[in-house]
């Protein structure tokens, strides 16, 4: 079954085209990028960049001519007002039940119909597109609503007896979901371009900018598609949730204590790296005897879009030392706490623990985030993991 993905190079379209290569795979996506007359290239270059990014076949159309007697909307070569700097919410107040001004003429109909013609060319099965109800809200782009995909998903399917259908994924999401649909993805949102204005960075100021801006911040990460977000430190609501972190009045749990974890946010989603932690003075009790058992605890994981701080971290491990637990489930609960905690897209947890009663125990355990390569990983590693065992002898 092959795809064809409507391509804008903003957020929603590289998200609904990273949704289409996973289900699909590359090689069965082909990405349709459109120019309609508007005030700057900056999407169409951002388009082109995504789809090399994926290594996706990009079709460009120019549907200029047909908008070219508009002159209402603000993003047309055709229209001499300024696009408007404010929310659409406060757009919406002044259009009297109409559309914003940054609405253009049906737009979304065209797209799909050109977008149909070529799709059965291509012999492609499904249109995808990344319409969603913030869009839809109050009437600004009534061709992003649900009741607008269902017309044209019937008109579609009637028009091409059957053989085409088309699909808008988020048409029921917020902005947030698909953002975070996106982070899932490790989207390359530092290659896309929201912004209504051609300027060198976004404006900021554009009802478009706005919604990108919230989406990013909802869901704790910055926007990628900043310039230099990457070389700055951390804001104060990057640091929000930290707590234990430069505390001086710092309290050990004596005993297993999960809600002392605390988080961050990875300022890093598209990039893939391990983080290693090396616990050597871990203590915990045998539930039998009462006795200290002692163990190096090692950690690694790869992040997604939350990390774990590490003094809490160090108080969580801290916890288990009046702690009654077999050395098994010591690494079990360590590594399905931090699953819960930071939902990594890989992580793994190697105890070693010192010889009692003439015998060192070696529990290892590990996890892959379910439908990602990373599945595959875990498995691999589990497969793999004491290939060549080290020398024991007493630690």
């Amino acid at each position: 079954m092959r795809a064809l993905v409507l391509s804008s190079g903003g957020v929603d379209s590289t998200t609904c085209l990273g949704l289409a290569i996973e289900k699909y795979g590359k090689e069965n996506v082909t990405a349709l990028s459109i120019t309609y007359g508007q005030k700057h290239d900056k999407e169409i270059e951002a388009a082109e960049a995504v789809a090399r990014y994926y290594g996706v076949e990009l079709i460009t159309l120019d549907l200029a001519k047909i908008f070219q007697y508009d002159t209402k909307c603000t993003l047309l070569q055709g229209c001499a007002e300024e696009i408007p700097e404010e929310s659409y919410a406060d757009q919406l107040k002044k259009t009297d039940g109409k559309p914003v001004s940054t609405y253009v003429p049906f737009r979304n109909g065209l797209f799909l119909s050109s977008a149909a013609s070529i799709a059965l060319s291509k012999d492609c099965s499904v249109i995808y597109y990344g319409a969603h109800s913030d869009d839809a809200a109050g009437n600004a782009y009534p061709d992003c609503s649900d009741a607008f995909n269902e017309a044209m998903k019937s008109a579609i399917e009637l028009g091409s007896g059957n053989q085409l259908t088309i699909e808008a994924p988020f048409v029921n999401w917020t902005k947030k979901d698909v953002v975070r649909e996106g982070l899932r993805l490790h989207v390359p949102y530092e290659l896309t371009w929201s912004c209504y204005e051609g300027g060198d960075k976004p404006c900021g100021k554009c009802g478009t900018c706005l919604d990108r801006a919230a989406a990013f911040a909802a869901n704790g990460v910055k926007d990628p598609a900043l310039e230099d977000w990457h070389m700055e430190g951390r804001t104060t609501e990057e640091k929000q949730g930290i707590t234990l972190l430069g505390n001086q009045h710092t309290q050990y749990k004596d005993d297993y204590a999960p809600e002392v974890l605390e988080t961050f946010v990875n300022k890093h989603p598209n990039n893939d790296y391990f983080v290693k932690f090396n616990c050597p003075e871990f203590t915990s009790l045998c539930p039998i005897t009462g006795q200290p058992d002692f163990a190096t605890i090692t950690i690694s994981y790869v992040p997604d879009v939350r990390m774990v701080e590490s003094k809490s971290l160090k108080l969580y491990l801290f916890s288990f030392r009046n702690h009654g637990d077999f050395h098994e489930d010591c690494v079990n609960i360590i590594m399905k706490d931090l699953i819960k905690l930071m939902e990594p897209k890989y992580i793994e947890v190697w105890g070693k623990f010192t010889p009692r009663g003439g015998i060192s125990i070696d529990p290892y355990c590990n996890y892959g985030k379910p439908g990602t390569r990373w599945e595959e990983v875990a498995w691999n590693r589990m497969a793999n993991h004491d290939l060549y065992p080290e020398k024991i002898d007493n630690r």
